[in-house]
């Protein structure tokens, strides 16, 4: 009998680390930061107030927030339309039966991902620099438009952010379009061929169909990466940047905790950012037919 009740305890036994750590480091932070949204939590050692919903509708009132919505917002629709654009194309093109190398390109473009983001947002400051950078001095100055204020200018610095991305998240992207490419059959596309299809319709009408998942899971990892990007806008954009042009939500969160030691009112943030990211990974998931039956 003791025997029998051994087998029994030990997987419970074994799987005990995984379950204390996941209460710990999980379950418990996620359940207790919604606790502290419903409060007014000002400072280490003061008395939280109960103030319902409150921080909440705050929210829509707050300038500062409204401006680090637009700006994650703003990157989140250049991540889908800009960075995976040109990752689908570079695909492609790689994609080619005529282009040799594949695999050093596939390394090649995995390396950025491999990085800091501290460190690419040190490397990207000296890219932009005003006066040393390599971007106004080997680009910008041939074509005459003189020297950019990239990180000083409000009308510059989301498009910077942008490029980091473009830089960061293009290479990662293409190998994953590059997967759901090399799982189209070839008679597929030679089915298409002798249709007498241009390549423009076979891109259309035969491929991104069948990139649907693909596409769909790059889509929605674009979303969430947006609105969980935090060292590159922190860093470049100073905390913000000039009248908040580079403020996103995850920085502002870090502002309202652990600068302005609210942390009511910083977790009705995440939790704010978290219901945007579920909704719009839903839509789109929606969008893309994800939902439906197959049969």
């Amino acid at each position: 009998m003791r025997w029998h009740t051994r087998l029994k305890v030990a997987p419970f036994l074994f799987l005990a680390p995984y379950l204390v750590g996941l209460f710990l480091f999980w379950i418990y932070p996620v359940a207790y930061a919604f606790y502290l949204s419903l409060f007014r939590v000002r400072g280490l050692w003061e008395t939280p107030t109960f103030v319902g919903l409150k921080n909440y509708f705050n929210l829509f009132s707050d300038q500062r927030f409204l401006s680090a919505l637009a700006n994650t917002s703003i990157y989140a629709a250049a991540s889908v339309f800009i960075i995976l654009a040109c990752a689908l194309s570079l695909a492609l093109l790689i994609h080619h039966p005529k282009v040799r190398y594949k695999h050093l390109f596939r390394t090649t473009y995995f390396l950025p991902m491999l990085t800091s983001g501290v460190v690419i947002a040190i490397m990207f400051a000296l890219i932009f620099d005003q006066e040393y950078g390599a971007l106004n001095n080997y680009l910008m100055a041939p074509l005459g438009l003189g020297n950019i204020r990239w990180l000083r200018d409000p009308s510059f610095v989301m498009p910077s952010i942008i490029i980091v991305g473009l830089w960061k998240f293009t290479g990662i992207n293409t190998l994953y379009f590059l997967v759901g490419l090399q799982n189209i059959p070839d008679d597929v596309r030679e089915a298409a061929i002798i249709d007498g299809t241009s390549p423009v319709q076979r891109f259309v009408y035969v491929v991104l169909p069948m990139l649907k998942p693909i596409l769909t899971f790059v889509v929605v990892l674009a979303i969430v990466g947006s609105f969980q990007m935090f060292a590159e806008p922190y860093l470049l954009a100073s905390g913000g940047g000039p009248q908040d042009s580079g403020l996103f939500m995850t920085v502002y969160l870090y502002i309202t905790a652990f600068q302005q030691v609210e942390f009511g009112y910083a977790s009705a943030i995440g939790y704010t950012m978290v219901f945007i990211i579920f909704g719009l990974s839903l839509l789109q998931m929606k969008l893309m037919g994800t939902f439906k039956g197959e049969g």
